[in-house]
């Protein structure tokens, strides 16, 4: 039997990715907070007139040109969101797995920059297992206690949340662009303190101003589409206590806790129903074990049998 729970203790979530959105920030902050020597704002703020003089600008624009910096980080990061999520090939190779369906999940809008696709929990055949083990920092397991893999659906909802996310950021951030380089300029260069604290304010416009906008593009979004839920290929809704072969890249995620998960489903087959779920109790409380797949699924019914399954050692 497999051990249930976190595998190793450290673990990354989707919010990391938002961390670089104040990278530029983070820089000026540390130089200023961690170094706290004005020689390291000199250092900071060197930098910034050298370049000005460099390129032949006032200090307007040379703010300006640092404000178009962080707006460019700040949108490319939201762009990745959805770009990584949405359109890239996802990581893993496509393995076939079979088993029980122990709950299903519908959209999670979180945060709206967070969202995730809705999805699935998949109590396996033991013969499975391996999969779920496989380089995993984590093992899901029902209530019943047995291992199982989240097996999520491709939403064109969710997709287009994270689109309109990084259209409002764009937008938005670029005005943020104008209203940073503004505010600078009001500061001034004076002397070095002045000018450190320029460059701070107008970073954390220009992210102020891209987040908001995130938000409020993929508030749009969310209220202008149709949710989408879990459903065979031929758009009948899972449920749970079905019997189902579902593949799809398969692969070790971090913003779920380095688990092993199905991340999107390509095919889904229906097999049967659980005996102990009936059709007319589609909410039934009950937790499956890897017994119930394993006693009413022969190998002949399973279509992924015996598939690629890798060796732990």
């Amino acid at each position: 039997m497999l051990t249930c729970g976190s595998l190793k203790e450290v673990v990354k979530t989707t919010w990391d990715q938002l961390k670089g959105l104040f990278g530029i920030v983070a820089l000026i902050t540390i130089a200023i907070e961690i170094i706290g020597y004005i020689k390291g704002v000199d250092k900071v703020v060197g930098v910034f007139k050298t370049v000005v003089e460099f390129l032949g600008v006032s200090s307007l624009g040379g703010f300006v040109i640092w404000a178009i910096i962080v707006y460019l980080v700040s949108v490319y990061v939201i762009f990745r969101l959805w770009y990584d999520n949405c359109v890239a090939d996802q990581a893993g190779g496509v393995r076939c797995i079979t088993g029980v369906v122990e709950a299903v999940h519908g959209e999670d809008l979180g945060a709206l920059l967070d969202s995730e696709h809705p999805h699935i929990e998949l109590v396996s055949r033991s013969h499975y297992w391996p999969l779920i083990e496989l380089n995993a920092d984590h093992i899901f397991c029902s209530d019943a206690g047995s291992p199982m893999m989240k097996i999520y659906f491709k939403s064109s909802r969710i997709c287009s949340i994270k689109g309109g996310a990084t259209i409002g950021a764009a937008v938005a951030g670029a005005a943020g662009v104008v209203a940073a380089a503004a505010a600078a300029a009001a500061i001034g260069c004076a002397t070095v303190i002045f000018c450190a604290l320029a460059l701070l304010v107008a970073a954390l416009i220009v992210v102020a101003a891209a987040i908001a906008g995130a938000f409020a593009g993929a508030g749009i979004a969310a209220a202008a589409t149709d949710e989408d839920s879990a459903e065979y290929d031929d758009g009948v809704g899972i449920q749970k206590g079905d019997y189902l072969n579902a593949k799809g890249p398969s692969a070790k995620n971090m913003n779920f806790k380095g688990a092993i998960v199905q991340y999107f489903n390509n095919e889904v087959t229906l097999l049967g129903r659980s005996p102990g779920t009936s059709f007319f109790s589609p909410f039934h409380e009950s937790s499956f074990s890897h017994s119930d797949p394993d006693a009413s699924i022969p190998n002949d019914m399973d279509i992924c049998y015996p598939g690629e399954i890798p060796v732990v050692e």
